[in-house]
């Protein structure tokens, strides 16, 4: 028994260890539960290490975060069924971000388009009144924004919103459309039950 106990508590402390090796600053301090055994010494036979889920600065910065977080829950080489459901619901947000990023991208493209389009009819010294009679600019910019549009799509199908990247993902937390450069403190647990 004292051996099954020694091995077991080797195997938690190197799964924890994997988890917070991979997610860096983003891991928290491995927490255990422990087993006493019949010599009287106390072993581990479960842990869990917390993960800041949280959205980043930037969606760009988010993708990027959830990247860390799916590959700190897949770090051991057993990962749990808690672990793999944090990587799940990772690279599923990570996604979203990435959406998100492409959709600010096609805004500022129409952003811009429509900016060129004022400074040309300026520049030329045309009236606003002629170029909305001719259509010209509108359509200049229209076809502007439609290949902007086009370049950001992607083959990749979408992903339906996360509704949950916080606590154990077990309880709905707040939308994945927050502000981004809150200040939010979601975090995940990547557990491993007692074997």
């Amino acid at each position: 028994m004292v051996d099954e106990l020694k091995a077991r508590d080797q195997e938690v402390r190197q799964h924890e260890a994997a988890h917070q090796a991979a997610g860096g600053g983003y891991a928290g301090a491995a927490s255990y539960s422990y087993q006493r055994g019949p010599d009287g010494k106390s072993y581990a036979v479960g842990g869990e290490v917390s993960i800041d889920t949280s959205d980043a600065g930037s969606p760009e910065a988010t993708a990027a975060k959830m990247r860390i977080v799916r590959a700190a829950a897949l770090a051991p080489a057993n990962p749990s069924g808690q672990d793999m459901s944090v990587a799940a619901a990772a690279s599923q947000r990570e996604m979203q971000a990435m959406q998100e990023a492409a959709e600010m991208r096609r805004a500022e493209a129409e952003e811009s388009a429509a900016e060129k389009t004022g400074e040309t009819a300026e520049s030329s010294g045309t009236g606003a009144d002629e170029e909305s009679e001719t259509g010209e600019g509108a359509g200049a910019a229209a076809g502007a924004v439609e290949a902007a549009a086009a370049s950001e799509k992607t083959d990749s199908p979408l992903i339906a919103p996360v509704s949950n990247l916080s606590g154990r993902l077990s309880a709905p937390a707040s939308s994945a459309a927050a502000a981004y450069g809150q200040n939010n403190s979601n975090n995940s647990r990547l557990i491993d039950l007692v074997a």
